[in-house]
């Protein structure tokens, strides 16, 4: 924009970004035809077995578990991409005092795809955290999508099936 004039400069450059809008606007009904709303699922965990028994090993004090996990059942789904088998897998470290660190993944699935996601858990004094939550990937029929999902009450799991990624993790800024 050599040559033109600011004001003349600022007109095309508000009118490109106007366009460009426009633009956008003029394709909305074909892209609503492709996008995917959120959906609300419920589902029902039950406790299983053990299908493969960890191991235990005390390093500098600390009972470390690694590599148990369980396949509970899935009862009354009410979206059958939830729906399969569940796999439950947990490795912890339990420190003196009684309190422990551990990392459990969730793993469903069926014939189209699958569904994987960890999250922490923490326990002090005999009471475990409150972070039950759960953010799943879609693979297969499934990619593209992720999906939330509170397991605090295994009786009623309660979830969202969502398109695409959550945001990032912010960048806290810099404080002078």
């Amino acid at each position: 924009m050599r040559g033109i004039k600011p004001g003349l400069s600022a007109v095309l450059s508000i009118g490109l970004l106007v366009g460009s809008a426009t633009g956008v606007t003029a394709q909305d009904p074909e892209l609503d035809a492709e996008v995917v709303e959120p959906v609300e699922f419920t589902a029902m965990f039950i406790p299983s077995s053990s299908v493969r028994t960890g191991t235990y090993e005390t390093v500098e004090g600390v009972i470390q578990q690694r590599g148990n996990a369980w396949t509970p059942s899935i009862r009354g789904v009410s979206d059958p991409r939830m729906d399969g088998t569940l796999i439950y897998s947990e490795d912890y470290d339990l420190y003196p005092g009684g309190h422990s660190f551990a990392t459990v993944t969730y793993r469903i699935v069926n014939d189209d795809g699958a569904w994987e996601g960890s999250t922490p858990i923490f326990k002090a004094n005999g009471a475990y955290s409150d972070n039950n939550v759960v953010l799943l990937v879609g693979e297969g029929a499934y990619d593209g999508l992720h999906a939330w999902m509170d397991t605090s009450d295994w009786d009623a799991i309660t979830g969202v099936i969502f398109p695409g990624a959550p945001p990032a993790a912010p960048v806290p800024p810099e404080l002078s």
